[in-house]
């Protein structure tokens, strides 16, 4: 996998993300209010049924009005489901990345490997989502060598190991981009790595 690749992919990995965060909050926001007006409603059903249980309360006296069958409407019953030309909400099955053969190798239900495939086959599409990479940590064992035709000596390199700091090109590169999408906020890139990534970076290492 070159790099620009790999780059893209964590740029599209970390949008996904925060889209799933920011969905997450807004449920968070969604059942906080609809928590306070459980507690609202839960607190007028318990004053009711405080009045209705008043031992003072006189039984003939209607506290709740019953609804009045006879008011109801004679309507026509409406025919189930959505209506004609509704356009349908069903999620379109995507073509999968990786087909994967599934044969049972011996009976289920007395053990026998005396079985053989039949024509019929149950095709059913998954939709999952991988679980994140976790952050390699390489040792670089950089020899020095001397060249015997001019006499120079020197720490070999490598491609993948950079001459300053302790964090790889790939890091480097997802930091970056972090800061991008989330607005530069030193906490939260360090949350971001520590929940996602299980890797603990100073503020100083993110700056």
């Amino acid at each position: 996998m070159n790099r620009d690749k790999y780059i893209q992919q964590l740029e599209e990995t970390i949008m996904r993300l925060i889209a799933e965060k920011d969905a997450a909050l807004g449920r968070i926001r969604e059942l906080e209010v609809k928590n306070k007006q459980l507690e609202a409603e839960k607190g007028e059903l318990i004053k009711n049924l405080r009045i209705y249980e008043n031992p003072h309360t006189s039984p003939s006296m209607q506290i709740v009005k019953k609804k009045n069958v006879s008011q109801k409407k004679d309507t026509p019953p409406k025919k189930r489901g959505a209506p004609i030309g509704h356009r349908g909400a069903t999620r379109k099955t995507p073509i999968p990345d990786e087909v994967k053969e599934v044969v049972a190798h011996e009976c289920e239900k007395c053990g026998s490997v005396n079985i053989e495939k039949q024509d019929e086959c149950e095709k059913k599409v998954i939709i999952d989502k991988p679980p994140p990479q976790k952050i390699k940590v390489t040792q670089f064992n950089r020899w020095k060598v001397k060249c015997l035709d001019c006499g120079h000596s020197f720490i070999s390199k490598d491609e993948d190991c950079p001459q300053i700091g302790d964090l790889g090109i790939y890091l480097l590169v997802y930091i970056t981009m972090l800061k991008f999408h989330l607005r530069g906020v030193t906490r939260k890139i360090q949350d971001f790595l520590l929940y996602h990534d299980d890797f603990e970076i100073s503020p100083m290492g993110i700056c």
